[in-house]
């Protein structure tokens, strides 16, 4: 079963750069007039400083690179939050029900992540360890993710899907005669609706 926890990245310090490393950046965008700010991660692929000096200018104006992190999201403020997986337990990618295999987590994914859910997550957990056997959820209870081939298995945070039950009706023509209201035959004068619809004739009511 899937549970929500939040996608974050940490700063490491390398010996040294290398091609491949990713770094974080701070986006702004303006979209109808409202200011939205997010994080975004690139990769260094270009050639990268050899000499000290150089290395400290890179950081300088992109930090060091950084690593991801799954930790679970808690309702207390007070409760720090926990470690589900890290960077090298990360991951495989659930495209959903439409793709019946697995692919190996992509740079783009984390950017959707953050730029469209705020860094939360979807992350596969072992059942027993996020509810107890009445289903309730037992806050005394360790997460344990799924690892699969040495990877945990996420995906884009999913809505809770509701099923409203239509089983009293065996059709929708069940439904319509429920909404088809004809009225009583008669009123309480005892009128049926035939009495109560005058024919109107013209030349009953002809005039000298």
């Amino acid at each position: 079963m899937f549970i929500l926890a939040k996608l974050v990245f940490e700063h490491y310090i390398p010996e040294q750069l290398q091609k491949g490393m990713w770094f974080k950046q701070k986006i702004k965008d303006v979209i109808y007039g409202r200011v939205y700010e997010y994080d975004r991660i690139f990769e260094i692929n270009a050639a990268l400083p050899v000499s000290p000096e150089d290395f400290d200018s890179f950081i300088q104006v992109h930090g060091y690179p950084v690593r991801p992190r799954i930790v679970s999201i808690t309702a207390n403020p007070d409760q720090p939050a926990e470690t589900l997986v890290k960077y090298d337990q990360i991951g495989w990618w659930d495209d959903g029900e439409h793709v019946e295999e697995l692919r190996d987590i992509e740079l783009k994914d984390f950017n959707i992540i953050l730029s469209d859910y705020d860094g939360e997550i979807d992350i596969d957990v072992e059942p027993s360890s996020v509810t107890s056997d009445d289903g309730v959820e037992d806050e005394d209870e360790i997460v344990i993710p799924i690892i699969y081939e040495g990877k945990c298995t996420l995906r884009i945070p999913m809505e809770e899907e509701y099923e409203e039950d239509y089983d009293d009706y065996e059709d929708w023509d069940d439904m319509d005669d429920l909404t088809d209201d004809d009225g009583p035959e008669t009123d309480s004068a005892g009128f049926s609706e035939n009495d109560r619809c005058l024919n109107y004739n013209p030349d009953d009511y002809e005039t000298e």
